[in-house]
């Protein structure tokens, strides 16, 4: 199975220069926990709804509210859409990543592949009768 059948498609992006209340709103609004990050049409890093809410807890201590770019991680796990979901959930699991951005041929993201995802096929494998081997 590819990642791409899998993913969840990403519609939505904040760009580095909005506010933190800003992202949380949006990720509120859909019901998702991850926003790329765009800077002049550039993914420059992805934000998590647990980075907005621990630099808010600093913004309220310290009065210093960071922007969006800021506050993201700047090192974006980008993987092509045609790669194996049993691969990339591996080097997700070895790596302790919760998130990876997917791109098609020409380097454009497409989707988000994150944790819940994988729960989500979990899910639908086990729930239809369909158990993966495990070595």
């Amino acid at each position: 199975m590819k990642i791409k059948d899998i993913m969840t498609p990403c519609p939505y992006y904040v760009t580095a220069q909005s506010s933190l209340d800003d992202a949380l709103k949006k990720m509120m609004l859909q019901g998702i926990r991850h926003l790329p990050v765009i800077d002049q049409d550039e993914l420059v890093g992805v934000l998590s709804e647990r980075d907005v809410r621990l630099s808010q807890f600093v913004c309220k201590t310290t009065k210093y509210c960071p922007t969006v770019g800021e506050t993201c991680v700047g090192e974006v796990f980008i993987v092509d859409g045609e790669r194996e979901v049993s691969d990339l959930a591996d080097q997700m699991a070895r790596e302790k990543r919760d998130c990876a951005m997917i791109c098609d041929k020409d380097e454009n993201v497409i989707g988000i592949f994150t944790t819940t995802d994988a729960f989500r096929l979990i899910h639908l494998l086990v729930s239809s009768g369909t158990e993966p081997k495990i070595d």
